[in-house]
């Protein structure tokens, strides 16, 4: 059986090396040139009917019914059986939307006599039914479908997504696969693992219901000797909502599909006082300048950045060892799963970093952006974060992407630093 191999930048901040099957992971051929306007016109639609159906569930909130035009191979399994989790999910987790706003563009289209391929680009605006003030998106997922021609209509038979939820169960099912047992089996086990691990993960948000309210820290920063320089929440939660969408001004490089710890970085750079509120140019000029940077160490500009500063790994270790200067964090719970912290434990302003079960590399990092006090425990967590591009997630989503009860996450707390300018 085929395979193909993968290496991201976001994935554990060092070379992993992923090895997924073509047909659930593999980039599609190049397209041929396009025949029929009209059967563009068709195949697209079909491809945006999906996308959107699977969006509408999160607001009906019905039972899961795969969508009447997906055949089911082993080319779209893997996507459907991530819709049904994450479903299933926003049932038991509370984290239903209310309504969203979708927008997609089409990147590649091609079409043929029996097969067509076609390639989107997904940009959502939502509200939780939970918390509806909260203005949360997803941004810049793409999607890639095969569809074969049945008679005079044509059936999606291939879904591939970059979004970080599916792109996580594809690899737990290329693990089961690399370690020998068929695609069906790994998918199943991986289904069933699941489901357990996500009523894990609701029970415990029932638990955590009781956890005492927390505030973001709103004062002002203080006055400090010269080079040094608080870590002031606001405004690193400011440029988060602000540069998390893709539509947002790209004042430092963007790594498409590996861009997540590059983001989180920002935004400490941002609280440090990198980022000028209300002065883009100045903002622009800290930048080419290294202001709150450590000049080949932790440092990124238009052109790129170092790894203490775009990887997962390397991010968590730079950002907890003893410095004269550079950003001076306190690490917490590492190698352990979620449920050993409490809910209460977090700030906003925190990094959080996880991974997928107790082996491995942590594999993703994002930025906790707002606390809900009308709500309790785990529910009242918002990030925002790269790869997936995604404005005031609710933490739960972000957990049980990550393997529900299996999710072990660490988080690093920011304080007082210096840095040379």
């Amino acid at each position: 059986m085929s395979v193909h191999a993968l290496v991201s930048r976001c994935f554990g901040g060092v070379l992993a090396l992923v090895v997924t099957l073509a047909s659930v992971g593999a980039p599609l051929p190049a397209f041929a040139a396009p025949v029929d306007t009209l059967e563009q016109d068709a195949v697209v639609a079909i491809a945006q009917g999906y996308v959107r159906e699977r969006l509408d569930a999160l607001v009906s909130l019905d039972s899961y019914r795969q969508p009447a035009n997906v055949d089911l191979t082993k080319d779209t399994a893997v996507a459907l059986s991530w819709d049904a989790l994450e479903l299933d999910g926003a049932r038991r987790l509370g984290t239903g939307w209310s309504d969203f706003s979708l927008r997609t563009r089409v990147v590649e289209v091609s079409v043929k006599p029996r097969t067509a391929e076609v390639a989107l680009v997904a940009d959502v605006d939502y509200h939780y039914k939970s918390s509806p003030e909260v203005e949360s998106g997803i941004y810049n997922v793409t999607y890639r479908f095969q569809l074969k021609r049945v008679g005079s209509s044509w059936r999606i038979v291939g879904i591939q997504s970059d979004f970080d939820g599916y792109r996580v169960l594809r690899d737990e099912v290329s693990g089961g696969i690399r370690a020998g047992q068929s695609f069906d089996d790994s998918l199943g086990a991986v289904k069933s693992r699941r489901r357990d691990a996500l009523a894990g993960l609701a029970d415990e948000v029932k638990r955590s219901a009781a956890d005492a309210d927390l505030s973001m820290l709103e004062s002002e920063p203080v006055a400090l000797a010269a080079s040094s320089y608080s870590y002031y929440i606001p405004r690193g939660v400011n440029y988060a909502n602000r540069f998390a969408p893709s539509s947002a001004p790209r004042w430092f490089y963007y790594v498409n599909g590996g861009d997540c710890t590059n983001f989180v970085s920002q935004c400490v750079w941002a609280a440090y006082g990198g980022y000028v509120e209300g002065n883009d140019t100045q903002s622009k000029a800290n930048i080419t300048n290294k202001v709150r940077m450590v000049p080949s160490i932790w440092q990124a500009g238009t052109g790129g950045g170092v790894s203490n500063w775009e990887s997962v790994s390397s991010f968590w270790t730079y950002s907890i060892s003893s410095k004269t200067v550079g950003p001076k964090a306190t690490g917490f719970n590492n190698n352990l799963k979620y449920t050993n912290m409490s809910s209460s434990d977090l700030e906003v302003g925190n990094v959080l970093q996880v991974r997928n079960g107790s082996s491995g590399s942590y594999g993703h990092s994002v930025y906790a952006s707002r606390l809900d006090n009308s709500k309790s425990g785990w529910s009242r967590w918002f990030v925002c974060q790269h790869s997936s591009d995604l404005k005031d997630r609710a933490l739960t989503d972000v957990i049980n992407g990550w393997g529900g009860s299996n999710c072990y996450m660490r988080r690093l707390r920011f304080g007082t630093a210096s840095f040379d300018k």
